[in-house]
């Protein structure tokens, strides 16, 4: 993706591409592997907030991903929306998802 794409406000990638960008929040001096962090994240993706509203995973099996992941950097870099890519991937790694970039 060449700089004068990212000017685009909203774009999109599949979620197999977003999977292979890194997460800003992971830390593998903590011991926990790359795909033990996307693991939890999955589980926390399919977990229903108390309020009643369904899982986030539910939303995205039936609307897909409303709300633009966001990247930063030449390689991306996930500084928002790591459950979005991870239920997006588990349910259709060709999936399109928006993606905003904040550079």
């Amino acid at each position: 993706m060449s700089s004068s794409d990212r000017l685009n406000p909203q774009q999109f990638m599949s979620a197999e591409e977003l999977r292979q960008a890194e997460p800003n929040d992971f830390i593998p001096d903590l011991g926990e592997t790359l795909e033990e962090m996307w693991d939890a994240k999955l589980a926390e993706s399919k977990s229903d907030p108390m309020d009643g509203t369904g899982s986030l995973y539910d939303s995205i099996a039936t609307e897909g991903v409303a709300e633009p992941v966001v990247l930063h950097g030449h390689w991306p870099v996930i500084i928002g929306g790591h459950h979005r890519v991870a239920a997006a991937f588990d349910i259709d790694p060709s999936m399109q998802v928006p993606v905003v970039w904040d550079e």
